[in-house]
């Protein structure tokens, strides 16, 4: 397995966030940021950082803390 140290630059409305590569885990398929777009004050860009061997579903990464 290779170690990722890195990151991703995710770019919403003129902001720039820097979502570091944490997972130490092998797989197929990459989480790596999740949107909450449930908060009156706006959406916040949250690291999720899951590396899954199966694709992902929607359903699987709805209710992420």
């Amino acid at each position: 397995m290779v170690k990722v140290d890195g990151e991703v630059i995710v770019k919403a409305d003129y902001r720039s966030f820097e979502v570091p590569l944490t997972a130490t885990t092998g797989g197929n398929n990459c989480i790596i940021a999740h949107v909450d777009n449930s908060r009156a004050s706006g959406p916040v860009l949250a690291n999720a950082n899951k590396v899954l061997r199966h694709a992902p579903t929607v359903a699987e990464f709805l209710y992420l803390p």
